[in-house]
């Protein structure tokens, strides 16, 4: 959505974002750290906006629906050895 994102490192998280890079990933129940981060992103309007465009353009790049596909068959012909 080209919006910055500050996200727990739980999950599938840290295979999604690069911290610092196209995001902020903080440690699980880390409140505090959560909201530094934010603050961060709200005080940095050119970071905000250079993470946006990153992470735009890795999702783009890497989760679209034509990748998705992709692997979906890559599965099934794994499945069914073709």
């Amino acid at each position: 959505m080209a919006i910055p994102v500050v996200v727990t490192d739980v999950g599938g998280n840290s295979e999604l974002i690069e911290s610092g890079k196209d995001g902020i990933l903080v440690p699980d129940k880390h409140p505090e750290e959560m909201a530094n981060s934010i603050e961060l992103i709200l005080q940095k309007p050119k970071l905000a906006q250079q993470m946006s465009q990153l992470s735009r353009q890795k999702i783009e790049a890497n989760f679209h629906d034509q990748r998705s596909a992709e692997a979906l068959l890559e599965c099934m012909n794994k499945l069914l050895k073709i």
